[in-house]
Protein backbone atom coordinates (compact mmCIF):
# COMPACT_ATOMS: atom_id res chain seq x y z
CA UNK A 1 0.00 0.00 0.00
CA UNK A 2 1.18 3.54 -0.71
CA UNK A 3 0.79 6.35 1.77
CA UNK A 4 0.96 10.13 1.42
CA UNK A 5 2.38 12.68 3.81
CA UNK A 6 1.62 16.39 3.41
CA UNK A 7 3.92 19.22 4.47
CA UNK A 8 7.22 17.90 3.10
CA UNK A 9 8.41 16.87 -0.36
CA UNK A 10 10.54 13.96 0.91
CA UNK A 11 11.19 11.89 4.03
CA UNK A 12 14.07 13.18 6.15
CA UNK A 13 14.95 10.48 8.67
CA UNK A 14 16.93 13.03 10.71
CA UNK A 15 13.84 15.15 11.34
CA UNK A 16 11.74 12.21 12.57
CA UNK A 17 10.63 12.78 16.16
CA UNK A 18 10.37 9.68 18.33
CA UNK A 19 7.06 8.92 20.01
CA UNK A 20 6.73 10.34 23.51
CA UNK A 21 3.98 10.99 26.00
CA UNK A 22 1.95 14.12 25.75
CA UNK A 23 0.31 15.49 22.69
CA UNK A 24 -3.23 16.61 22.16
CA UNK A 25 -6.34 14.58 22.87
CA UNK A 26 -5.34 11.00 22.06
CA UNK A 27 -2.41 11.93 19.83
CA UNK A 28 1.20 11.49 20.93
CA UNK A 29 4.08 13.84 20.31
CA UNK A 30 6.26 12.63 17.48
CA UNK A 31 5.72 9.92 14.94
CA UNK A 32 5.01 10.39 11.27
CA UNK A 33 1.43 11.07 10.17
CA UNK A 34 0.01 10.05 6.82
CA UNK A 35 -2.98 8.54 5.03
CA UNK A 36 -3.31 5.86 2.37
CA UNK A 37 -3.04 7.39 -1.11
CA UNK A 38 -6.30 5.73 -2.19
CA UNK A 39 -8.23 6.68 0.95
CA UNK A 40 -11.88 7.69 0.63
CA UNK A 41 -11.42 10.08 3.57
CA UNK A 42 -7.76 10.81 4.26
CA UNK A 43 -5.93 13.97 5.33
CA UNK A 44 -6.44 15.59 1.91
CA UNK A 45 -10.21 15.20 2.26
CA UNK A 46 -10.28 16.46 5.85
CA UNK A 47 -8.29 19.57 4.89
CA UNK A 48 -10.54 20.34 1.93
CA UNK A 49 -13.70 19.84 4.03
CA UNK A 50 -12.42 22.16 6.79
CA UNK A 51 -10.43 24.66 4.70
CA UNK A 52 -7.35 23.64 6.67
CA UNK A 53 -3.71 22.94 6.02
CA UNK A 54 -1.37 23.16 3.06
CA UNK A 55 -1.83 20.44 0.47
CA UNK A 56 0.65 21.85 -2.06
CA UNK A 57 3.65 19.88 -0.78
CA UNK A 58 3.56 16.13 -0.30
CA UNK A 59 5.27 12.85 -1.06
CA UNK A 60 4.30 9.21 -1.27
CA UNK A 61 6.01 6.33 0.47
CA UNK A 62 5.66 2.66 1.28
CA UNK A 63 6.50 0.53 4.30
CA UNK A 64 8.94 -2.34 4.48
CA UNK A 65 7.37 -5.74 3.94
CA UNK A 66 7.89 -6.93 7.54
CA UNK A 67 6.36 -3.82 9.15
CA UNK A 68 4.19 -4.68 12.16
CA UNK A 69 0.99 -2.62 11.94
CA UNK A 70 -1.59 -2.32 14.68
CA UNK A 71 -4.90 -1.90 12.86
CA UNK A 72 -7.91 -0.19 14.40
CA UNK A 73 -10.93 -1.08 12.29
CA UNK A 74 -13.63 -0.76 14.95
CA UNK A 75 -14.51 0.52 18.40
CA UNK A 76 -13.96 -3.04 19.63
CA UNK A 77 -10.35 -2.90 18.36
CA UNK A 78 -9.76 0.37 20.22
CA UNK A 79 -11.22 -1.05 23.45
CA UNK A 80 -8.89 -4.05 23.15
CA UNK A 81 -5.89 -1.74 22.72
CA UNK A 82 -6.91 0.40 25.68
CA UNK A 83 -7.31 -2.64 27.92
CA UNK A 84 -4.01 -4.17 26.74
CA UNK A 85 -1.93 -0.98 26.92
CA UNK A 86 -3.85 0.89 29.69
CA UNK A 87 -5.47 3.69 27.73
CA UNK A 88 -3.33 4.42 24.68
CA UNK A 89 0.30 4.21 25.71
CA UNK A 90 2.07 4.86 22.42
CA UNK A 91 5.53 4.09 23.83
CA UNK A 92 4.31 0.65 24.92
CA UNK A 93 2.66 0.08 21.55
CA UNK A 94 6.00 0.86 19.88
CA UNK A 95 7.54 -2.09 21.74
CA UNK A 96 5.35 -4.44 19.64
CA UNK A 97 4.36 -2.44 16.55
CA UNK A 98 5.95 -0.13 13.97
CA UNK A 99 2.80 1.77 13.01
CA UNK A 100 -0.86 2.27 13.85
CA UNK A 101 -3.40 2.19 11.05
CA UNK A 102 -6.83 3.70 11.70
CA UNK A 103 -9.09 2.56 8.88
CA UNK A 104 -11.93 4.67 7.51
CA UNK A 105 -14.41 2.42 9.33
CA UNK A 106 -12.32 2.63 12.49
CA UNK A 107 -12.26 6.43 12.23
CA UNK A 108 -16.05 6.59 11.98
CA UNK A 109 -16.56 4.26 14.96
CA UNK A 110 -13.97 5.80 17.31
CA UNK A 111 -14.10 9.55 16.60
CA UNK A 112 -16.60 10.44 19.35
CA UNK A 113 -16.85 7.11 21.15
CA UNK A 114 -15.74 5.97 24.60
CA UNK A 115 -12.82 5.43 24.53
CA UNK A 116 -12.17 7.66 21.53
CA UNK A 117 -9.62 8.76 19.00
CA UNK A 118 -10.80 12.34 18.89
CA UNK A 119 -8.19 14.32 17.00
CA UNK A 120 -7.49 11.50 14.56
CA UNK A 121 -9.51 13.30 11.89
CA UNK A 122 -9.48 10.80 9.05
CA UNK A 123 -8.17 7.45 7.86
CA UNK A 124 -4.62 7.56 9.24
CA UNK A 125 -1.33 5.74 9.33
CA UNK A 126 0.85 6.86 12.25
CA UNK A 127 4.37 5.53 11.79
CA UNK A 128 6.04 4.97 15.17
CA UNK A 129 9.29 3.47 13.86
CA UNK A 130 11.16 5.57 11.28
CA UNK A 131 13.13 2.56 10.04
CA UNK A 132 10.13 1.00 8.28
CA UNK A 133 9.60 3.86 5.82
CA UNK A 134 10.66 3.38 2.21
CA UNK A 135 10.64 6.78 0.50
Amino acid sequence: MKYIHFGNDHFNINSFENIRKGGYFNKPFGGFWSSPVNSNYGWKHFCKDHNFGDLTVSFEFELKEDTKILTIDSLYDLKQICSQFIDIDFASILEDYDAIYLTEKGFKETHLSTPNLYGWDCETLLVLNKNVIIS
